[in-house]
């Protein structure tokens, strides 16, 4: 239910389900892969190509920020 109130925009904070602590929703450790930005890529069909450190490495230089690699398959 909180990351419905944050994906809309009504809030920066992310509050857990388990012990309801609220904090910024890039404090929080989540166990599945994720990734919470203002800016994100998406490259379709290209999960089994996959992309090396260095091209990540990189690209995070490049942009100046930390880049996080979330595999999605749908």
């Amino acid at each position: 239910d909180s990351l419905e109130d944050w994906m809309p925009g009504h809030t920066d904070n992310f509050t857990c389900p388990e012990c309801r602590h609220e904090d910024d929703i890039n404090g929080f450790l989540f166990l599945d892969a994720c990734g919470f930005s203002n800016l994100g890529f998406i490259f379709n069909n290209w999960l089994d190509a996959s992309f090396t450190q260095a091209f990540l490495d990189d690209f995070a230089e490049r942009l100046d920020r930390p880049v996080s690699f979330v595999h999605v398959r749908l």
